[in-house]
């Protein structure tokens, strides 16, 4: 009896024990099983994320490097093919955006008695302007300059501060036997003349800076007035490394540093680059919501702008204009007035720091508005314009005062007067109907 007993558990024990083996095998078959799958998932994962870093560090490199692109180190730069891997996929780049409005500029001056007082009339009106209308504008900060933003580079962190960023722009060699002639107008001396020093400064030129910014200015100019000397403390002058000259390459080797600037210290997030004349005043919240209410989109999307007071080559090429642009070395559709006028630095790194050097040579044209444009109009992109000679409020964007100091400032605040009676009689009119019921 013991006996069957005992043969029936050893019966049962082997049963349960080869139940046992078979779960035991096939969880061991799952657990395998599990542990591939997992495998294959990772490695699918690892490869995707290895072609999204991929085409991530692609579309930043296309993006740093518009069009014809560009590398360069403290000492070299290379001008990659325009027909590279780098562009040749254009159908699936993304629409671009612009993610910032900030300008800088430069308000062309020179060392005199007249410019000195034009200088401190610009200090005392429209760069002025955020700061002594600080309680109505909410902010004191939207004009910085150029030289204080350098030292302290964190100020740009903030996207809201140094909307605009200026300095008095300067040539700051002497010794040219024609250089008191190089401050003329160039109706004056003639569009042939060729001065005999150094006047314009192209970017791998080799009597120039190349990629070093501090070739492109100097501390202190080599002759300082006392007006200047006084001046220098302010810190908004910037010497060019060139001869003082009106239209003979100062717009040029302005736009040409400031591009370069621009592009080296990206973290500034410089949006435009632009040129203002020292006897020019700008009525920054006019022109703001000018270009907000005109050009809203069209300044977030335009990856290349040219922007001033414009003027159409069939205009300029009539007799009101001297028949300007119909002189052949002139290359451009038209040209916006030097007063005001400016470029976004995708346009400027690609005519002034991209465009082979033999061909910035070869649409040099004299004359500081002319030449600019033929710089904008130098490759086969052209720019979308903002014309400020239309659009609701270009009359209010900014006053030129003939390099008459008392007259700046005279047509700054009657001006200003003149726009504040007329919104708060606006104001007035509205609130009449209102209260009319009409």
């Amino acid at each position: 009896m013991n006996a069957r007993i005992k043969r029936k558990q050893g019966i049962t024990r082997s049963k349960i024990s080869a139940q046992l083996f078979r779960f035991g095998c096939r969880a061991t078959f799952f657990v395998c099983l599990v542990g591939w799958a997992c495998i294959q998932l990772q490695i699918r994962d690892d490869l995707f994320e290895e072609s999204t870093v991929a085409v991530d560090s692609s579309s930043r490199l296309r993006d740093d490097l518009p069009s014809a692109n560009f590398t360069s180190d403290a000492a070299t730069a290379v001008v990659v093919d325009s027909n590279s891997s780098l562009e040749a996929n254009t159908s699936d780049a993304q629409p671009y955006e612009r993610h910032s409005h900030r300008t800088l500029y430069g308000i062309f001056s020179y060392d005199s008695t007249n410019e000195a007082n034009l200088r401190a009339a610009n200090r005392g009106t429209h760069l002025n302007y955020y700061i002594k209308n600080r309680r109505t504008e909410k902010r004191a900060d939207i004009i910085c300059k150029l030289n204080v933003l350098l030292a302290r580079p964190e100020l740009a962190k903030d996207p809201e501060s140094c909307q605009v960023i200026y300095t008095f722009v300067l040539g700051g060699l002497e010794g040219s036997e024609d250089n008191p002639n190089l401050r003329a107008k160039s109706s004056a001396i003639g569009r042939d003349m060729v001065p005999d020093s150094k006047t314009r400064c192209l970017y791998d030129d080799p009597d120039c800076g190349g990629a070093d910014m501090t070739q492109w200015t100097m501390e202190r100019p080599m002759s300082v007035s006392l007006e200047l000397e006084k001046e220098i403390k302010l810190q908004d002058l910037t010497f060019l490394s060139i001869l003082e000259s009106h239209e003979y390459g100062k717009t040029d080797t302005w736009f040409t540093y400031a591009s370069l600037l621009a592009r080296q210290l990206i973290d500034l997030n410089i949006g435009f680059i632009g040129k203002i004349d020292s006897d020019n005043i700008i009525r920054w919240p006019s022109f703001f919501q000018y270009l907000k209410h005109n050009y809203e989109e069209e300044m977030i999307h335009e990856q290349y702008i040219y922007g001033g007071w414009y003027v159409p080559k069939d205009e300029c090429s009539g007799n009101a204009y001297s028949r300007l642009c119909a002189d052949g070395r002139f290359i451009g559709d038209g040209f916006a007035s030097g007063a005001h006028n400016y470029i976004s630095t995708e346009l400027g790194w690609k005519v002034f720091l991209e465009t082979p050097l033999a061909r910035r040579k070869e649409v040099w044209f004299v004359g500081e508005d002319m030449q600019l444009a033929n710089m904008v109009y130098s490759t086969s992109v052209r720019p979308f314009v903002i014309n400020h000679r239309g659009g609701l409020g270009h009359v209010f964007i900014n006053v030129h005062c003939n390099g008459d100091p008392g007259f700046m400032r005279t047509q700054y605040f009657l001006r200003q007067d003149r726009q504040f009676t007329a919104a708060m009689s606006e104001a007035a009119k509205k609130a009449r109907a209102k209260d009319s019921g009409t």
